[in-house]
């Protein structure tokens, strides 16, 4: 049986999450992409809550944003998180896949 867990987004993922959505509706002029893209991304985070530790931790990432951080991808993004207490995900970041080093 997997372990479920509550997902919590920090406001820097938060605000990540708005910039996307803002790049893609306002700047791509895409309004209809950006709400599927975001749906989407929304839905692979909430699913964190089941397999969020299938992924390894990522030494890294870890150094720059913080302790024990895993990646899981979705499309273009990486969506960096961490597991506290076994009972917690917490997403820290959305960030291109081109910035992760």
């Amino acid at each position: 049986m997997m372990t479920q867990r509550d997902v919590k987004i920090t406001e820097a993922a938060l605000s990540d999450l708005f910039e996307l959505d803002y790049t893609i509706r306002r700047e791509y002029q895409a309004p209809l992409t950006a709400e599927r893209y975001i749906t989407g991304l929304k839905e692979q985070i909430k699913e964190l809550s089941q397999v969020a530790d299938l992924r390894i931790v990522q030494e890294k990432l870890s150094k720059e944003y913080g302790k024990e951080i895993r990646r899981e991808n979705y499309k273009e993004m990486a969506i960096l998180y961490s597991i506290e207490d076994d009972e917690k995900v917490y997403v820290h970041r959305i960030i291109s896949q081109k910035l992760v080093r």
